[in-house]
């Protein structure tokens, strides 16, 4: 795998404003920039394996100027005989009721490669016969039904919501304590927009 340099992340004007005015008001609420980007080429693979990829992130919660930073994040490839480059990026939230979005953004964008990895034979073939419907919807489907899902239940198991961010989420949510733990409600704390090139 061959990474490539790619945009790096900014704070919103919208969201630093709400930022600012909740400070006024004497609250603690953050609405930090949670996107994740990534680009890079893929050669084919003899046979599955974990890989660790760099995403490229906004280092910071709120400062005034850009810096960049880049994050690791593993990925599980499937066997593959045709190489192939994704670039992508996973737009967080970045609100205080979405707190782990930018943790969903890089679920997303697991989600996205372990997805082209395992299938990547199918797309190259609707490729050839320019059939971008298919593999649209094969890409859209197959990241939004369980996939995804699983991860960030997965990632719920493994790093449990803190008291905190419940503190915070019931500030923002006043129904969180009847959705709290369900698959809807832990989808949106981590929901984050996937945009792909093709």
């Amino acid at each position: 795998m061959r990474q490539i340099d790619f945009a790096f992340s900014v704070q919103g004007a919208d969201h630093i404003k709400k930022e600012n005015s909740a400070k006024n008001d004497g609250k603690n609420l953050m609405y930090p920039c949670q996107d994740r980007s990534f680009s890079g080429i893929f050669d084919s693979l003899e046979m599955d394996m974990e890989k660790e990829i760099l995403l490229n992130l906004r280092k910071g919660e709120s400062e005034s100027f850009i810096l960049p930073s880049q994050k690791k994040l593993s990925v599980s490839l499937k066997k593959h005989s045709v190489p192939f480059k994704i670039i992508c990026v996973s737009d967080g939230h970045g609100s205080p009721q979405y707190f782990r979005s930018g943790r969903g953004a890089e679920l997303a964008i697991s989600s996205l490669i372990e997805l082209v990895s395992a299938n990547v034979e199918k797309f190259n073939d609707c490729y050839k016969k320019n059939d971008f419907a298919t593999i649209e919807k094969g890409l859209s489907v197959g990241i939004s039904n369980n996939r995804w899902i699983e991860k960030v239940a997965t990632d719920i198991l493994k790093n449990p919501i803190t008291e905190s961010e419940y503190t915070r989420l019931k500030e923002e949510d006043e129904d969180c304590e009847k959705n709290i733990g369900t698959k809807k409600n832990l989808s949106e704390i981590h929901s984050p927009f996937l945009i792909l090139s093709r």
